[in-house]
């Protein structure tokens, strides 16, 4: 981990630390704020907040339920939905900006056409929430294996203890169960690990699926034995096994792939574990015994493409993008030596002609941009509130992200939407509790719609229209 993934590590770990309160400058003063969990103070600012903490100085008034920092919570089961809106996000900072909320509920659930929240139905629905898909999940003897979450303080805890202060919420799922992983090219695609007997033996029963030009749920491979990772190229997917040992081994680890037309399931490394992974229309990339490997879609077996441990990979038609020593590099998919592009590597993608990132400025975040050719980076786009460990994920020139914030008790993830082709306000599409675990990033989108999961179910929204 280099120094500014650290550093944007220790930025999550003080969400969650000072009792789990978003802390931001003080700014302007604002309005009296509405009691958050346990009374804590919150702020306004010209009109309630959604989701996220609103900038100015504090006030406490008690009789309103909200999350600290003044944000109004999302309504409950059978609850009136909180109406949509339209808030100003990260005043006094470069990351301010307008952000569109939609009519909204919490976690799981839908607003019907009378306003009310219920559990989100199942896909496809013209407007709100859907459900795409629900999991089938381990029910026995496969839970070992306590995991790390964030105490008290923003301390890792290898028990969930920490005494006083605040916790993440329990995962709804554990990493051996329920989804695992999510891509998407034109259509969404996606892992379930499968289950376990009462002895916690493995079943292999672990499968990949996508979703139909119909709209539902269909799996493409199954008896898979223990799929954790999965990466796309246009004919192929490529999956991570851990071979369905119990949990927490790497009983008989392999890299495979499937095509995704249909057909058998090809061998790929044996003993690879799951890793940086890239693909362009027709080549994949992945790293494996600190080096990086290749296979295009007429090649039976890998290649070495370059020797090095990187832990960053893009690739488009022409280069790989890799960070290596604090440095973007690249090199060109038709052979030659590695090209230093600049310093500032950290979490970046690649769309067009540019490089993208997401900077954290300690309040708020800002899209920055580079050619991909090598230079600085420069900040084009502000995106408000939160923190993204994530580089963004492009789809034509609309790309998204997952913002980190603070809410009240629990650490808050939006998914969030913006275009390179206007200055709208960027939209939140999903708003959900962070576990501090795998479910946190199980989000992907296509040209159409957003996808995310909490392991237990996958869940959809229409990208609403530029």
């Amino acid at each position: 981990m280099n120094w500014k993934q650290a550093s944007r590590w220790l930025s999550v770990l003080l969400l969650v630390g000072c009792n789990a309160k978003l802390q931001v400058d003080p700014g302007t003063a604002g309005n009296p704020g509405v009691s958050g969990w346990g009374n804590e103070g919150g702020t306004y600012a010209g009109g309630a907040c959604a989701f996220a903490a609103c900038d100015g100085g504090g006030g406490a008034s008690a009789g309103l339920r909200g999350y600290a920092g003044g944000a109004t919570a999302p309504g409950a089961l059978s609850e009136t939905c909180v109406p949509a809106g339209v808030q100003t996000e990260a005043n006094g900072s470069p990351a301010k900006t307008a952000v569109s909320y939609p009519e909204r509920c919490e976690s799981g659930l839908t607003c019907n056409d009378k306003g009310t929240c219920i559990p989100a139905p199942d896909c496809p629905q013209a407007t709100g929430v859907c459900v795409v898909r629900r999991a089938v999940l381990d029910g026995n003897g496969g839970a070992g294996g306590a995991q790390p979450i964030v105490g008290n303080g923003g301390a890792f805890s290898a028990s969930g203890s920490s005494g006083a202060g605040t916790e993440l919420p329990p995962p709804p799922v554990e990493a051996h169960t329920g989804v695992v992983s999510m891509a998407a090219s034109d259509a969404l695609y996606w892992l379930e690990y499968g289950t376990r007997d009462s002895l916690g033996n493995y079943k292999n029963d672990g499968a990949l699926w996508t979703l139909g030009d119909d709209g539902k749920a269909k799996p493409l491979a199954t008896k898979l034995h223990g799929p954790v990772q999965l990466g796309l190229t246009s004919n192929y997917a490529y999956v991570y096994l851990d071979g369905g040992g119990y949990v927490g081994s790497q009983s008989s680890p392999q890299l495979v792939r499937l095509p995704l037309a249909g057909g058998p399931v090809q061998l790929v490394q044996d003993g690879t574990v799951s890793g940086a992974f890239a693909a362009n229309d027709k080549q994949a990339f992945w790293t494996a015994q600190s080096e990086i490997f290749t296979q295009d879609w007429t090649s039976a077996a890998p290649t070495a493409f370059l020797a090095n441990p990187a832990n960053v990979l893009i690739a488009d038609s022409d280069y790989v993008y890799f960070e290596l020593n604090d440095f973007r590099s690249r090199a060109p998919i038709s052979g030659g030596p590695p090209e230093n592009l600049g310093d500032g590597a950290d979490a970046f993608t690649v769309n067009g002609d540019s490089l993208f990132a997401i900077d954290y400025l300690g309040q708020g975040s800002v899209l920055s941009q580079a050619p991909k050719s090598g230079g600085m980076f420069q900040r084009v786009r502000a995106m408000g509130l939160g923190l993204s460990e994530q580089p963004p994920q492009f789809v034509g020139d609309r790309f998204f992200w997952n913002a980190n914030l603070g809410g009240g008790t629990f650490v808050t993830i939006q998914l969030r939407t913006a275009s390179l082709a206007n200055m709208d306000p960027p939209t939140v599409l999903a708003s959900r509790p962070s576990y501090g675990r795998h479910i946190d990033s199980l989000w992907v989108s296509t040209a159409s719609a957003a996808y995310w999961s909490d392991g237990q179910a996958i869940y959809s929204r229409a990208i609403p229209p530029k």
